[in-house]
């Protein structure tokens, strides 16, 4: 997972010099369900220390049914390939490192799909309340009437509530 969470790190860094190389104010990052866990974690990069890049740059991240604390999927056939172990899910897991974050200002939008699984819906809950309790600006999002996978699959829809937000966040509303 450390692996997987590096490389995200490399490739956000070289999307937001190439942003900033262009003249960019900034980048916005959206993940859907194991791809949230991945943009939570990278508000907690050190920006200025492994790239050079102020933690500001990164401007507002969308964070779609995600999963926030792994320990959940251990005991689970999602983590026979991965084989984390209590600690290393814990390691991992955004919830762990909301006194890391080094994008304090922010924004946070955090969404869940109305028929979303239970754990989806708890985990979503609890990492946007924790994020408040941890001094930053969020946004909790339910989406009426989807489930986990067509929450994201509407997005190419511009009536959409979800593509409406992002637009509006994102300035071109």
């Amino acid at each position: 997972m450390g692996q997987i969470i590096n490389q995200v790190k490399k490739a956000l860094g070289s999307v937001m010099y190439l942003a900033k190389k262009r003249e960019s104010s900034g980048v916005y990052i959206c993940g859907h369900s194991a791809g949230a866990h991945l943009a939570a974690m990278m508000l907690s990069v050190d920006w200025m220390g492994e790239f050079m890049e102020s933690p500001g740059f990164l401007k507002g991240v969308f964070l779609v049914s995600g999963i926030f604390d792994l320990r959940p999927l251990v005991a689970t056939y999602v983590n026979e390939p991965l084989k984390m172990t209590d600690e290393e899910a814990w390691t991992h897991s955004p919830m762990n490192h909301l006194t890391d974050i080094t994008c304090r200002k922010c924004k946070v939008v955090v969404l869940v799909a109305e028929h979303d699984s239970p754990e989806f819906r708890k985990q979503a809950k609890e990492y946007h309340t924790a994020l408040q309790e941890a001094g930053m600006a969020t946004q909790f999002v339910d989406v009426p009437g989807v489930d986990h996978f067509d929450v994201v699959e509407k997005l190419s829809e511009p009536q959409y509530q979800l593509t409406q937000l992002f637009l509006e966040m994102m300035g071109i509303q």
